[in-house]
Order: C-alpha cells, then structure tokens, then sequence
C-alpha cells in the first residue's frame, strides 16, 4: 500500500474522532472551540515544521496558497463548529465529507487529473453514503 494512502486513512481516522470530540463539547461556544482547536493545530505544525523543514526555500506563490489555504481551511473549520454544535454528528460529518467530491471534481478540472471507472464508482459510492446518512 501506498504510504500516501495509509497517511490519508490515519488522516481519515483522525478527523471521525475528532468531530465525535467537538461534538462532545459542552459549555462552550463554537468559536472558542475553533479558537482552541486551530491554535492547539497550529502550534503542532510549528513544532512539526521546525523539526523537519525549517530549512526549505519559500516561493512567493507557494506562500500565496498557503494563505488562500488557511482562509479556506480555516472558514470550514468555523462553519463545521458551529454546524456540529447545532445538528447531529452523523449528519453534519457526513456532509462535510463531501469536501472531498469537491477537492476530486477541483482536481479534474484544474490540475487535470483523471479518474478511472473503477474510482468514479466508488465517488457516486460514496456521495449516495452521505445521503443515506443525512436523511
């Protein structure tokens, strides 16, 4: 198996536990969640980054992205928060994991990737799961 599948399921794991813990928070506002969340992230990038690359060259559009990233990240970040504040766990989750059917049609579209039978079948798969479960 490929090492970058075994980071995307651990990756996958991690982001199912995680939304079980936000849901679990009580008194507690979804900004103050987010807050304490994304900073707890950021200081473990920090300390990932220092261990590992602190030594890479930067490009302005690389920098650029990263910024466009966070704001993005950071805006879904604050909308599942709230989300799962307010609604259930199985059915916010679900819907926001559809985030990856938008990364895959983005990555179609702009980095001109391609998909096989085998993995649209598994897309149309799991976009049906969501419903499912959001019903």
């Amino acid at each position: 198996m490929e090492s970058y599948i075994i980071l995307a399921l651990a990756s996958m794991v991690l982001f199912g536990t995680n939304a079980v813990i936000l849901k679990s928070a009580r008194n507690i506002d979804a900004l103050t969640l987010t807050l304490l969340s994304v900073g707890t992230s950021a200081l473990l990038t920090l300390v990932c980054w220092s261990l590992f690359y602190l030594k890479r060259e930067f490009s302005v559009q690389g920098i650029s992205l990263g910024i466009v990233s966070g704001i993005l990240n950071g805006s879904g970040i604050i909308l599942f928060n709230i989300a799962i504040q307010k609604g259930k766990a199985s059915i916010v989750a679900p819907i926001s994991a559809l985030g990856a059917g938008v990364a895959v049609i983005l990555a179609i579209l702009i980095l001109s990737e391609k998909l096989t039978i085998l993995q649209v079948f598994g897309i149309v798969l799991g976009i049906i799961a969501v419903m499912l479960l959001s019903t």
